[in-house]
């Protein structure tokens, strides 16, 4: 399979062939608070930031080689098709995610880690720019809840809701608020449950006559199958 190499050039912009990078995982992560693999908080590590925080700032200071896959090439391009903004620093970050990820990311692969960009994408109607998207970004994809919030996304899903369950979501109920979630930001489960997803499949098709497609249509997916809200 072919691959695409890519180094930053520091100045000029644009990439250029190189060399493949040797990426090793570092940190290990504790986390707390999860409803079904989905929910609160998470531990530091101990240098001042949050493990987030610092995959975040990993994802955006690389400045190294990387190659990438002629599918993962693709899955980039797709997700940046129609963003005419990006630097090539941003473009960079998004490339290392898909490739590479993080240690709390890479359990999902390239294809599902594109996915959280999609998701995020929806979610923010723009890509992650600085270290508090990214921070988000890397949430998603460990299933905790994003720090900035979008109304409209959270409003979108809350149509979704009544549409699934027949009745408003209850914010105190912390099933309910984790499905308006897993709809709105695309949240990941930390673990997957697959009798879990296919019974989520068969009820998703049972409401909307079709197999999901889209994005939107997976995180709808997911919040059936993990968030433990009922009708």
């Amino acid at each position: 399979m072919s691959a695409t190499t890519l180094r930053r050039v520091s100045s000029g912009g644009g990439y250029i062939p190189s060399i493949p990078l040797i990426w090793p995982p570092t940190n290990n992560i504790g986390f707390t608070g999860e409803i079904n693999g989905v929910g609160g908080p998470t531990n530091g590590n101990g240098n001042g930031m949050s493990e987030f925080e610092a995959e975040a700032r990993m994802i955006m200071n690389f400045d190294g080689i990387l190659q990438l896959s002629a599918g993962n090439a693709a899955l980039l391009n797709n997700l940046i098709s129609g963003q005419t903004n990006l630097s090539d620093k941003q473009r960079m970050a998004l490339a290392f995610f898909i490739q590479e990820g993080t240690w709390t990311s890479r359990k999902l692969g390239a294809g599902e880690r594109a996915g959280v960009l999609n998701s995020y994408l929806r979610a923010f109607e723009r890509l992650p720019l600085d270290v508090e998207d990214w921070e988000d970004v890397v949430k998603i994809s460990s299933g905790r809840w994003t720090k900035k919030l979008n109304k409209k996304a959270e409003e979108n899903a809350i149509a979704i809701f009544t549409v699934i369950y027949k009745r408003l979501p209850n914010f105190s109920n912390e099933r309910d608020d984790a499905a308006v979630k897993l709809m709105a930001y695309g949240l990941r489960p930390g673990s997957r449950n697959m009798n879990s997803e296919r019974n989520s499949l068969s009820t998703f098709f049972s409401i909307f006559n079709r197999l999901p497609r889209q994005t939107a249509d997976w995180d709808i997916v997911r919040a059936i199958a993990y968030s433990g809200a009922i009708r």
